[in-house]
């Protein structure tokens, strides 16, 4: 009984209709709800220091290593 209740919840209908009662979460609620859902594994996506530093790129300096992290992206 529950799940069917929260599997047939609207959210963004919910936020719709209330938005005026809390101006401030309901912007918040704006914000984080437009994020789109990512489906790379968590795993892969903080795993990207050992795939730039490895035994033959060690000397590489932190600005450098910051340099290919961002460029990612």
């Amino acid at each position: 009984m529950v799940e069917e209740y929260y599997e047939s919840f609207d959210i963004f209908g919910w936020w719709k209709q209330n938005c005026h009662r809390f101006l401030i979460l309901a912007q918040i609620a704006r914000d984080v709800l437009v994020i789109p859902i990512c489906t790379v594994a968590f795993e892969s996506v903080f795993s990207t220091g050992g795939r730039v530093l490895n035994c033959l790129r060690s000397s590489l300096t932190p600005m450098v290593v910051e340099s290919l992290i961002c460029t990612q992206d």
